[in-house]
């Protein structure tokens, strides 16, 4: 299933709710898997019919997600906000800068000073085309 399908099994059964959209800084294409600290999101929670949740509700959805589907989407620090921090999140999603690693080959064989002239390599930009099946969202 989806991360917003894992997210709706809890909090909107919490809240008793219609639906939720989920909103996130920056974006994952379907095919790649989130790895590292995750990424900051936001529930936009549609119709709830119960009660805000107490910072200790907020905690045990988290504990439900993690035990759900084997812990293969969690969320931290689970809490309440409002419009504004929408906003912020993506404001700051725009002006982050990414770091990428990558794994190359070559059709030769490097020497020692092919590899420590690419070692030397500091804030390389690299200048990315938009795949086709990305252009939608552009």
């Amino acid at each position: 299933g989806s991360v917003q399908a894992s997210l709706e099994a809890v909090v909107v059964k919490q809240l008793r709710a219609d639906g939720s959209k989920l909103n996130s800084a920056g974006r994952e294409d379907m095919d790649v898997r989130m790895l590292g600290g995750g990424r900051p999101f936001i529930l936009e929670v549609h119709n709830p019919r119960a009660a805000l949740p107490t910072a200790e509700e907020c905690t045990a959805m988290e504990a439900e997600l993690e035990a759900a589907d084997d812990g293969s989407v969690t969320a931290r620090g689970i809490h309440v906000t409002d419009h504004d921090h929408y906003h912020a999140m993506h404001e700051g999603s725009a002006e982050k800068e990414k770091v990428y690693s990558a794994v190359c080959w070559s059709e030769k064989r490097l020497t020692a000073a092919d590899v420590q002239m690419l070692n030397a390599v500091k804030n390389m930009v690299i200048q990315q085309a938009t795949p086709v099946r990305g252009l939608h969202r552009r």
